[in-house]
């Protein structure tokens, strides 16, 4: 072979191996959040929810329904944000213009989308520990609370950095004239 067909064929390698990756992640994105969504469903109309944060006119309770609420609509979104990356998925597999196109723009979406979700996180369940710190825990399991909580950001954090440097790079060789023709109109 010539260095023109193996540069083709290493183009055409990465574009399956994006795809596929793609519908991996969305497929585990859509069944995890789509399970944490019936989780809150079942535990904010559940009577030990009830009986822990008190009942429906009680200002504990309606500050965490309020917070499961918005996650549920956050999570939702997600779902649906992750059917799209899945058809654009499917669309590179199969090499169409479409497909890289909105990989693209679903990839820009999903970098700010992740930051969003993550901020919005560390305000709301920082929020959460510190109504149920007042109510539930004493001052030792606050401290050991709070250390899991800031592992658990800087995990996400350190996570989100990587996923959106990689995703930043893929959208820097699918907009190039190298990659723009393997796929079809």
């Amino acid at each position: 072979m010539d260095t023109n067909n193996d540069l083709l064929l290493n183009r055409k390698i990465f574009v399956s191996t994006v795809g596929w990756i793609g519908i991996i992640a969305s497929s585990l994105l859509i069944y995890f959040l789509g399970l944490q969504v019936i989780k809150l469903f079942v535990l904010t109309g559940s009577d030990l929810y009830k009986e822990f944060f008190g009942d429906e006119t009680s200002e504990v309770y309606q500050d965490f329904f309020d917070i499961y609420i918005i996650m549920i609509i956050v999570f939702i979104a997600i779902i649906g944000f992750s059917i799209f990356f899945l058809t654009s998925s499917i669309g590179l597999l199969k090499y169409k213009n479409w497909g890289r196109l909105s990989f693209i723009s679903i990839s820009f979406g999903f970098i700010i989308i992740s930051i969003s979700t993550i901020l919005m996180y560390i305000f709301y369940q920082s929020d959460a520990l510190r109504i149920m710190a007042g109510q539930a825990f004493n001052s030792e399991m606050d401290g050991v609370i709070w250390k899991i909580f800031a592992i658990q950001i800087a995990s996400y954090g350190i996570l989100l950095v990587v996923i959106n440097r990689m995703l930043f790079r893929i959208i820097r060789r699918f907009r190039s004239d190298d990659y723009r023709i393997l796929f079809k109109k």
